[in-house]
């Protein structure tokens, strides 16, 4: 009778085990995926534009210095495609020669200038709230092929995301309504 007893609780204790696995598996967060990325000649570039054309929603963007050809037409084809797009960037960099500015206004991209009285030196994009990039890397020419410059990327990972996702939404709020 033990025997038997002890082989019900241990039969009972498998399948619960077996259940909470597949409960981890298919709600835990652990599909997120950290991606680092380095320049020059690390990627960098070609993993935002790969990731700007397979937005289906909404990217929004923080970013200092904005230069990169390849990248403004990404952008411009996720409009076309009906993506939503808020950009914001610092208003002195946005101004330069190479800025990237007019060409996004030209092609009907919501872009504002920050107003704050500092500089705005973030580098953030979210994407479809699914995809997050930050680090030192500007979206520029010479930080693909000749700056020391890195950019993490997070992909799924809700709790990081959402605290970026809700510093964009302020900076858009602070800065469109001036």
């Amino acid at each position: 009778m033990f025997l038997r007893t002890e082989a019900l609780r241990k039969g009972k204790i498998l399948i619960l085990t077996f259940m909470l696995g597949l409960f981890l598996f298919f709600y835990s967060p652990s599909f997120a995926e950290i991606k680092v990325f380095f320049s020059p000649e690390g990627g960098i570039a070609e993993e935002i534009i790969k990731q700007i054309d397979n937005a289906q929603e909404y990217i929004d963007i923080a970013i200092y210095s904005f230069t990169y050809e390849p990248i403004a037409k990404a952008i411009v084809r996720a409009e076309k495609r009906g993506v939503k797009l808020r950009i914001l960037m610092d208003k002195s960099q946005s101004e330069g020669k190479y800025s990237k500015y007019g060409f996004l206004l030209d092609n009907d991209i919501a872009v504002i200038q920050d107003r704050h009285a500092g500089i705005m030196h973030n580098k953030i994009a979210i994407i479809d709230g699914k995809v997050l990039f930050t680090g030192s890397y500007n979206w520029s020419k010479s930080a693909e092929e000749r700056n020391e410059e890195n950019l993490l990327e997070f992909i799924e990972e809700e709790e990081i995301i959402e605290i970026y996702q809700e510093r964009l939404d302020y900076l858009w709020k602070f800065n469109e309504g001036k």
